[in-house]
This record gives structure tokens, C-alpha cells and sequence, in this order.
């Protein structure tokens, strides 16, 4: 990034004389580089005002500050706001790299959709996109200041707590692209309601320019209120009737990858995705309309779709020792995504001779609906067939309830209050050609489950 400290101060409306390259952005003197400059952030546990000494020390070249402190040698930049100061520089950065910018956002699916639209724009172009969780009023513009400066391609996930925080995001990014996985319940405890969420997610289409491309599933919830959204944009609709832009068909799910086939304007390509779920199909459909709008070829955009690879914890297949497969999802757990999951668990169970196994934990951010998902989670795994219904903590124990009302036995129903001593019991059940699957909100702590029956991260 070639900014200088002055210009930074120009763009911040704030005179600075000082001439020093910028070489970076940070919030958080731990992993701050020498040369990078250092934003000030208020936190609600941390104020980065009490570590402007420690950003000296470590080489910032200056800072962004809400006060400034004159007993600290460095210089700095003093805004009204520090995180709305972030977005206003990463703004003009975008503005004079002028790349691609992508913005994903939905209620689950979003970082894996993410990573695939990577992938497919990797596969042909210089390509930066969101790493972890920065996905927030702070990390999307760290995200966008972190670029190099010869980026092609911008791909941006977009979180979201409450209304207006996905327009503001769309603000600062200006994406060409737009695309919404999906609109489920994560976050009713907030909004309230799914149609708020609605509302909320649709933010980022309604912030698209005329000539950007709002890329979706014709089977989206809450589609007249997706479609009115993005009535003034382009769109780009994925799905598998004769009047999607992209057709997907042929969809087939193995223990390790789902393969189908994508037709656009009359070319059909195979396509692979190394995830053993149906909804894989869809989220990497939406990845390679991203490339088609951006003038990709369709074959270039599944060659780069077939590099991609799931994140930890978000339905990665992994192997026990013993051979027994693993998915991975216990990142977090919203009730669209698990009672896809389960879907995904019964659709393995059907082809293969051993036992499925839904290790569970809880749900979080429900609020008054948390009760009524627990139990209808335990139901879907009744209905779904599944062998084995092992639930981990006492704030998931409605899941039981909910698997015994629809008829599956109590003997097949495992309570462990800790994700540790599910582990070691499972440790000694699981067979070689079982299928497990584990998933529970962060909070529940099932990753340990799966280094303890898999080892570490692979």
C-alpha cells in the first residue's frame, strides 16, 4: 500500500507533515509490523489508546487516535471516530486500486462460499480475500488495506449483528458483485424476526450500483424480497429450472466430495467440490456465477472451484484412524445449516453399511425460539434415520426430547455433559465404516472432539 503519513492525513481530513511510508494497518500491537500504521480502537474490554507506547516501540510509522497523547512520540492522526476513520481510508484505497470487489454475505455458508469464489477468480487473477472472521465494520477494511496493490480480484465476506451494519460495509467496498448464500434464523436473538433478517441481509444488494451483479439462488427464502432488492442491478440467478443463468444438475454426493453438472448458455462442465454436501453444489454454483459475471469462461471457473477445500470446522470430511469419516462443522450452528448437515449425514448414512452418528451441541442467539430448534433438530435426526444421537452439554438436552418424541429409542440417545468425555467414549464405538458427523455452536467446544478422535489439525 503507498500511502504516506500526510496523505492519510488528507484523506482523514486532518493535516499531518510527515512524509513517512505507511506499510500497513493494525489494530493490535501484538502483530504490528515495523512501518505499519496504528489504529487507535476503542473497545468495549480494550482501548487501543493505552498501547500507543507499545506501537512506538514495536516501529508504527504513526497512529489514528480519537485523543491525542502528547507523551508518546509518534505521530498521530486525531478523528472523531477511529473505526469510521478505518473505513474512509479503506474506501479510498479501494477507489484507487479499483479491483473486482465480491461482497458475500448469508446467514451460514458465507466463508465457505467465500473461500470457493477465491478459488474460482485464483484460478485466472491476483486474488486477496477475507481471512477468518474479519468480516466486521474493523476487519473488512483491515481486509481491503491488506491487499497488494496489483489485486485483481477483491473477495469480501460480510458479516452482520443488526441492521444498517451490512449497508455500511457495502459502503466502504463498493462491490461489482454481490452474493446472499441464504437467509436463515442466525441472529433472530437481535433482529427479532426472519423477515428482519431478511431486511438486513438484502442491505447489500440494495447498496449495489446499476451495473453491478447481484448473483442467488432462484430457491432463496424470502425471494420476491431478494428480487425487489436487487430489481435495479443486474442478477445472476443459480438453480436447477430451465430459467436460471447457471442450471445445476446431476448432483451426486460421495464420502468425500459431491460432483455435478453447471450449464451456462448451452456449455455443460463437470464439476467437483471436495465436500460430501448437497448444499456444497449450491454455494459453489454461486462461486462460479461470480466468475461468469466477471467474464470468465465457464470451464476456467470449475477448474478453480475444484481447488478449493473446506476450512477447519466447516463440514471438512476427516478420517478416524480407524478409517470411520468425520465431518468436521463444529465452527458454529445456526438451524438452516444443521438440519442441513443432518441431511448431508442421513444422504452419506444411505450408501454406506456402517452407523451415522450426530455428535451435537447447542445453538446460540435464539432467543425465545431457542427451545422450539433444539427440539426440532432432535426430530430431524429421528426422522432422518440416523443410528446415533449423541448430544454434548446440558444446554443442547431439548435435542433429546425432540429425537424421542419422533420415535427414535432412548437406547439410541447419548448424553456427555463435556465435549472431553464424549471424546473418550466415542473413542472406543465408532466403527470403521461409520460416518460421524459434529456440529454445535462455538461456544459448545466440539473441536476438541474432533482432535481428539481425528488428532490435530489436517
Amino acid at each position: 500500500m503507498l500511502l504516506t503519513l500526510d496523505v492519510v492525513g488528507r484523506i482523514l481530513g486532518q493535516a499531518i507533515d510527515d512524509k513517512s511510508v505507511v506499510s500497513g494497518v493494525s489494530i493490535d500491537t501484538r502483530t504490528l509490523m515495523n512501518g505499519a500504521l496504528f489504529a487507535a480502537i476503542r473497545g468495549t474490554k480494550v482501548d487501543g489508546h493505552d498501547y500507543l507506547f507499545t506501537a512506538m516501540e514495536r516501529g508504527a510509522c504513526g497512529a489514528i487516535v480519537e485523543t491525542i497523547n502528547p507523551s508518546v512520540d509518534l505521530p498521530q492522526i486525531c478523528v472523531t471516530n477511529t473505526v469510521d476513520a478505518l473505513g474512509v481510508l479503506a474506501n479510498w484505497v479501494r477507489k484507487q486500486r479499483n479491483p473486482t470487489v465480491i461482497a458475500v454475505t448469508g446467514s451460514y455458508g458465507k466463508t465457505s462460499t467465500k473461500d470457493m469464489v477465491a478459488c474460482v477468480h485464483g484460478h485466472e487473477k491476483s486474488c486477496h480475500s477475507t481471512i477468518g472472521n474479519f468480516n466486521t465494520e474493523i476487519g473488512l477494511p483491515l481486509t481491503v488495506l491488506s491487499a497488494p496493490d496489483d489485486v485483481d480480484v477483491l473477495v469480501l465476506e460480510m458479516g452482520m449483528r443488526g441492521p444498517g451494519q451490512i449497508a455500511e460495509l457495502v459502503r466502504i467496498a463498493e462491490p461489482s458483485i454481490g452474493v446472499i448464500t441464504n437467509i436463515g434464523s442466525a441472529h433472530i436473538e437481535l433482529l427479532g424476526t426472519r423477515d428482519a433478517i431478511a431486511t438486513a441481509k438484502t442491505e447489500l444488494f440494495r447498496g449495489l450500483s446499476p451495473d453491478a451483479t447481484a448473483v442467488y439462488s432462484e430457491a432463496i427464502d424470502f425471494k420476491s424480497v431478494v428480487d425487489a432488492s436487487a430489481a435495479h442491478c443486474r442478477r445472476f440467478i443459480v438453480g436447477e429450472s430451465e430459467a436460471c443463468d447457471l442450471i445445476i444438475s446431476g448432483v451426486q454426493l460421495g464420502r468425500l466430495e459431491t460432483t455435478f453438472h453447471l450449464t451456462h448458455k448451452g456449455d455443460s462442465v463437470r464439476a467437483v467440490v471436495a465436500s460430501p454436501a448437497r448444499f456444497a453444489a449450491i454455494n459453489g454454483a454461486l462461486a462460479v456465477a461470480t466468475g461468469l459475471a466477471a467474464g470468465m469462461t465457464l470451464s476456467s471457473c470449475v477448474t478453480g472451484l475444484a481447488n478449493w477445500r473446506p476450512s477447519e470446522g466447516r463440514m471438512r470430511p476427516r478420517t478416524m484412524a480407524n478409517g470411520a469419516v468425520v465431518l468436521s462443522d463444529a465452527y458454529n450452528a445456526a438451524p438452516e445449516a444443521m438440519l442441513a448437515a443432518i441431511s448431508v449425514l442421513a444422504d452419506i448414512g444411505s450408501q454406506t453399511s456402517g452407523n451415522t452418528w450426530a455428535i451435537l451441541g447447542e445453538m446460540r442467539e435464539l432467543g425465545v425460539e431457542t427451545k422450539q430448534w433444539h427440539l426440532a433438530i432432535g426430530e430431524a435426526v429421528s426422522t432422518s434415520g440416523i443410528k446415533h444421537l449423541v448430544i454434548v452439554g446440558a444446554a443442547a438436552t431439548d435435542y433429546r426430547t425432540g429425537a424421542i418424541v419422533a420415535g427414535m429409542s432412548p437406547d439410541q440417545v447419548h448424553y456427555f455433559d463435556s465435549p472431553a468425555s464424549a471424546a473418550v467414549v466415542l473413542q472406543q464405538v465408532i466403527g470403521e465404516t461409520d460416518v460421524v458427523l459434529i456440529k454445535g455452536s462455538r461456544a459448545a467446544g466440539l473441536d476438541l472432539i474432533v482432535d481428539m478422535l481425528c488428532g490435530g489439525a489436517s
